[in-house]
């Protein structure tokens, strides 16, 4: 395939760049509400879009992906949002020196 054709190859539209195959889309057709749902149930969680969440489900089933997840801790859940405005400034006032770059190390 010449660069900038397009082709059917296994069901897939794909387009040719610099001699490299790249897939365009994938459509998938009978999706049920319960599944869409779902999918964007997960990807909130994950903190992810649906089409990244569908193409991570795909290279994991597909074994091109490690399947080991980031465990996400929920244990400190309780304090967020529990400072007073006040506390928050003055956490922000002790842990600005923290901002600051000393910029004879990066030299």
């Amino acid at each position: 395939m010449k660069e900038g054709e397009c082709d059917i190859i296994n069901g897939i539209k794909v387009i040719s760049s610099m001699g490299w195959l790249m897939t365009i889309n994938i459509h998938l057709r009978n999706v049920d509400e319960k599944l869409i749902l779902t999918l964007k149930k997960q990807a909130a969680t994950e903190d992810v879009s649906v089409n990244t969440l569908i193409l991570i489900l795909l290279r994991r089933s597909l074994g091109l992906t490690s399947q080991q997840k980031t465990h996400v801790y929920h244990d400190l859940d309780n304090l967020c949002g529990t400072w007073t405005k006040q506390e928050g400034k003055a956490f922000l006032s002790n842990t600005s020196e923290f901002e600051k770059i000393d910029k004879d190390i990066w030299k």
